[in-house]
């Protein structure tokens, strides 16, 4: 007799099926994911049909945010990497206190 499970016996939510796993306390059963685009658009996606729990996650989520990111540490504007452009930090002085031959002019 072959050790392989019959997939007609059974089905993986019977819990008789011995490839059953019991629920566990940490297992995903909704989600609500947000995205901000490049473009400024924000996208949402998840388990949005029960209206009331996607914004109960979206309460929570907040308010996780709100405990663990201080007020005071983000009182300037964000701006997002793509809109800012960096230059190499070269230490410059006024022309008048540069030497004749520092100025390559000579």
């Amino acid at each position: 007799m072959s050790n392989d499970i019959d997939p007609g016996v059974y089905t993986l939510s019977d819990p008789r099926d011995p490839r059953f796993v019991l629920p566990q306390p940490l297992d995903t059963i909704a989600f609500v994911t947000v995205r901000l685009h490049a473009n400024g658009s924000i996208s949402t996606q998840g388990t949005i049909v029960d209206k009331p729990m996607a914004l109960h996650l979206l309460e929570q989520a907040r308010d996780a945010i709100k405990r663990q990111v201080p007020d005071d540490k983000y009182k300037e504007i964000v701006v997002p990497n793509r809109d800012v452009d960096m230059a190499p930090m070269i230490p410059t002085r006024d022309l008048g206190s540069m030497l004749p031959g520092e100025r390559g002019d000579s």
